[in-house]
């Protein structure tokens, strides 16, 4: 992935190793920086940025545009000749919380002096951990849950998953999923089901909305092999606790 700008004097270019990104990864690449002029520039205010853009101010390009994450900054003595090129590498890493991209924005590289509105700016695609993307794979394909939104939340995940049109999960209107994969790879689930139950208490027949929490925090023992494959099987024993416990209340209260 690579992008051009240009504020006069200067050609400025990001090159980027990888297109796609996920949580965990590093993202590594130069920032290029050539003097069209003929006179000498300083640089040593340039640098490139990790950030989160909303999309609506993104649009604005203002000072306000982006949310700086990390940056890198040029540290060269002399100025930058005429016709001459300096090289800055950089290497920043996604922690496995780190945002992602959702449908209000995302995670940016810009280009900029310091503390002052970017020159130029590519948008990194940048998806779930693998573990939690695996995680959310075994409850579409095995309890049929489709996402309906991702967003960050804090330092964690939300998903929305829309239950699917059966019997067993027709109390169910949707679950919002919680997860935060720590440093040692212990992973924690916050399950939140939003129910319709029967209300024995009503005068007549009705159902009552209802929220059924669960928490599951798996250590790496308890869903992956050799800390780094998930081990399906043990992952569809917790979930399916879980199911159990909400199947069996979901009747009345």
């Amino acid at each position: 992935m690579k992008g051009t700008f240009f504020k006069k004097p200067l050609e400025i270019q990001i090159l980027i190793e990888g297109e796609n990104f996920q949580q965990g990864q590093n993202i590594q690449g130069k920032l290029l920086i050539k003097n069209l002029g003929s006179k000498a520039i300083d640089i040593n205010l340039w640098g490139v940025n990790l950030c989160f853009g909303d999309y609506k101010k993104v649009k604005l390009n203002n000072i306000e545009s982006f949310e700086i994450i990390d940056r890198k900054q040029f540290e060269i003595k002399s100025p930058l000749l005429a016709n001459q090129t300096s090289e800055l590498d950089f290497n920043f890493h996604l922690s496995n919380n780190a945002l992602i991209t959702e449908s209000s924005g995302g995670v940016y590289l810009s280009v900029s002096e310091i503390n002052e509105i970017a020159t130029g700016s590519l948008e990194l695609p940048i998806k779930p951990h693998p573990f939690i993307s695996k995680i959310i794979e075994i409850i579409e394909r095995f309890y049929r849950f489709k996402i309906k939104t991702i967003k960050n939340k804090k330092d964690q995940l939300e998903f929305k998953l829309i239950p699917p049109l059966s019997k067993d999960h027709s109390h169910i209107q949707q679950l919002d999923l919680s997860t935060k994969l720590q440093s040692d790879n212990t992973l924690n689930l916050k399950f939140n089901f939003r129910t319709n139950k029967i209300n024995l208490e009503a005068s007549t027949l009705a159902l009552k909305k209802q929220n059924e929490g669960f928490n599951l925090n798996l250590t790496s023992k308890d869903y992956l092999f050799n800390n780094s494959v998930i081990n399906q099987e043990l992952v569809l024993q917790k979930l399916q606790i879980i199911f159990d416990d909400l199947k069996a209340n979901k009747k009345m209260i």
